[in-house]
């Protein structure tokens, strides 16, 4: 009998364990857009934004600032 229950303890763990969905790693893309008062900081922000929106999942855009041309 104690034999019995701990095997359908494993077996419901193990179905658990199997039946969880894999963890998955987000790849960061970085815009790099100068400094935070000019304008092309707020183009790779808005970019940034509109890739993370409209792309899958396994991606994440990010808008940086750059010291310039400088990434």
């Amino acid at each position: 009998m104690f034999g019995k229950k701990i095997f359908i303890t494993l077996a419901v763990i193990m179905g658990l364990a199997m039946s969880a969905p894999k963890a998955q790693a987000k790849q960061d893309i970085l815009f790099g857009g100068a400094s935070i008062v000019g304008v092309y900081y707020q183009v790779a922000l808005q970019i940034s934004n509109i890739m993370n929106r409209h792309q899958g999942s396994d991606y994440n855009y990010i808008g940086r600032p750059t010291g310039g041309s400088v990434f």
